[in-house]
């Protein structure tokens, strides 16, 4: 089961009731950097400061992001990294199954 779009409409409630949020939202992920966002995000999760176990649920149907994501992001700290896949479920599993 993957969510289907018209169900994904209540995410967009929001944005659509006042456009100041949606134009905050798009300028936002205009000046991401995603990437180095990323590096931040692992180098933090890896560092032996992060002393508790993480599990990553993943979608092996992810259409946004391939599971060699995951991959790499576990093998940053491959003791306290969990990867658990959900087959059947995409970019958000806890909506897809």
């Amino acid at each position: 089961y993957v969510l289907k779009l018209e169900k994904a409409d209540v995410y967009r409630l929001p944005y659509l009731a006042s456009s100041g949020p949606g134009f905050a939202l798009l300028e936002a992920a205009r000046k991401a950097n995603f990437k180095d966002v990323l590096s931040r995000i692992t180098a933090g999760f890896s560092s032996s400061s992060w002393g508790k176990p993480i599990l990553i649920a993943w979608g092996v149907s992810d259409k946004y992001l391939p599971l060699s994501e995951a991959e790499e992001f576990q093998k940053g700290n491959p003791g306290a990294i969990k990867l658990k896949t959900i087959e059947g479920a995409g970019h958000m599993p806890q909506e897809d199954w």
